[in-house]
């Protein structure tokens, strides 16, 4: 009896590795989070988020243990005038990936719970309709770019 049930299990856990597609359907590549700039308390975040599968993904919403506030927004230019928007949810299409960058789609991590600096471990949730992915990494200095 006691062989049958562990080749039960056995069996349906072939069945099961089977029948799931090679890697995850969804993935954060190429983290890279950013400590505020001096005089100011918001982070920001970028990476690139990818879609292995056949269903476009929407993302709706993001969270972090370490920040009173997540947000995601989008810088356009318009006549030379940059201007920053939020968005509320960032559809991934199928078999696709979506880069949060400097100067497009972003994440602004505004009110820091506790003191955090280079080095802190910085985790966010991505929440998606019907997932959850969660990013973690050591939070980077920013780099100030001559003339600002």
């Amino acid at each position: 009896m006691k062989r049958s049930v562990v080749l039960f299990f056995l069996l349906c856990g072939s069945l099961i590795a089977c029948s799931h597609e090679d890697g995850p359907s969804l993935d954060v590549k190429n983290v890279r989070i950013l400590a505020p700039l001096p005089g100011s308390d918001v982070g920001v975040a970028y990476f690139d988020l990818v879609n292995n599968t056949d269903a476009v993904s929407h993302l709706i919403n993001m969270s972090s243990p370490q920040y009173g506030q997540v947000a995601m927004h989008e810088t356009t230019e318009t006549k030379g005038i940059a201007r920053m928007r939020p968005v509320s949810t960032v559809p991934v299409p199928a078999n696709s990936e979506i880069k949060f960058s400097s100067g497009g789609l972003h994440v602004m991590l505004i009110d820091p719970l506790a003191e955090l600096g280079p080095g802190s471990q910085i985790t966010i949730q991505l929440h998606f309709e019907d997932n959850l992915l969660i990013v973690s990494t050591m939070l980077q200095p920013r780099r100030i770019r001559r003339g600002q």
